[in-house]
């Protein structure tokens, strides 16, 4: 017969959990959108950088600047306006300048920082 553990929750350190958000959409350098609790190089989602912090984009349209970062100021705006609309569930705050909230099969994060 298999013994039954219980599961105890490891709470890391500094792990701030936030109803609201703390930020303007000016302020956001870039976004990740991916599949929760997995690497966060890229390979489980991806990265959008914001036009409004010196990224070089024309319009809306998704265009990569000469490093080959991904521009979009849509898709910032869409993952800002998605972590406003579902504050509720709560955001964790990582030292002030990384936001991240999971909803459903995806998480949402958000650097001010680069």
């Amino acid at each position: 017969m298999i013994k039954k553990v219980p599961i105890i929750p490891i709470k890391s350190i500094g792990k701030k959990i936030i109803y609201s958000v703390p930020f303007k959409i000016s302020d956001i350098k870039s976004v990740y959108v991916g599949i929760p609790h997995r690497c966060m190089c890229g390979c489980s989602g991806t990265y959008w950088y914001s036009s409004l912090k010196g990224a070089k984009a024309k319009g809306y349209l998704t265009e990569r600047d000469e490093t080959g970062k991904s521009i979009s100021l849509e898709k910032v705006k869409r993952v800002y306006n998605k972590m406003k609309k579902n504050a509720h569930l709560g955001i964790e705050d990582l030292e002030g300048d990384i936001f991240t909230i999971i909803i459903g099969n995806t998480q949402y994060t958000i650097y001010l920082k680069d």
